[in-house]
């Protein structure tokens, strides 16, 4: 769409307001997604307003707006869909198939915490799992873990992600930092690692704390983890 191409959120806020477009559209709903996947906040922001499902699945991709926010790194966009009602728990189909990819996996695995931090804060499940290639169900310290995420490992502790939970072999998460074969951020592994070794109760329940708090307060508002 012309106006979602140009990020052109005025003409766009019109065309929707006029009635010329609507929400429920295929042309608003590729637009929703051009928007999401641009970084193009002004222009879906417009598309909420107007009555844009923020929990649309894409029909041919079988995306969900969150997950591609999530995977295409725009935090803006994130705080916007969830903002409007997107469901921070959605998970993406696979040829119509629910395997629990939800935003969270993605967001578990990812460089940049910031929509980690977000999709926490709007109370995302940190004991969800998700079935890979392989046929095994991981959670989301298998995914930190694997990909040396130190700071996300942190994160998801401290949102009560199970540090003991094992995989099909008896592994816990903190023994598979170097059976995924991902090239580790400089000393990922050994990051990684101390994250689980150092976890104390102590910290998990001031963190606990601090997550409550930011989740009453709301998105952005309070510095978490502690």
């Amino acid at each position: 769409m012309k106006a979602v191409h140009s990020d052109d959120a005025t003409e766009l806020g019109r065309l929707l307001e006029t009635g010329e477009v609507k929400p429920d559209m295929e042309l608003i709903i590729n637009a929703m997604y051009e928007a999401v996947g641009g970084g193009k906040s002004a222009c879906l922001k417009q598309i909420l307003k107007a009555g844009g499902d923020p929990n649309k699945q894409h029909p041919d991709s079988e995306a969900t707006p969150i997950g591609l926010a999530v995977a295409e790194n725009r935090p803006h966009c994130l705080l916007a869909l969830i903002e409007a009602g997107g469901d921070p728990n959605q998970s993406m189909l696979d040829d119509g198939k629910d395997l629990g990819r939800t935003p969270i996996m993605m967001a578990a695995g990812a460089r940049d915490t910031t929509c980690l931090k977000i999709l926490l804060e709007a109370g995302a499940d940190v004991t969800a799992q998700c079935t890979v290639d392989s046929g095994e169900k991981l959670g989301t310290l298998f995914i930190a873990a694997g990909r040396g995420r130190s700071h996300n490992a942190q994160m998801l502790l401290a949102a009560g992600a199970n540090p003991n939970v094992t995989n099909a072999e008896g592994q816990a998460p903190k023994q598979t930092c170097q059976t995924w074969e991902f090239e580790f951020p400089e000393g990922g592994e050994e990051a990684v690692r101390a994250v689980f070794e150092d976890w104390t109760a102590a910290q998990a329940a001031e963190a606990a704390a601090k997550l409550a708090e930011a989740q009453k307060a709301g998105f952005q508002s309070v510095q978490w983890p502690p």
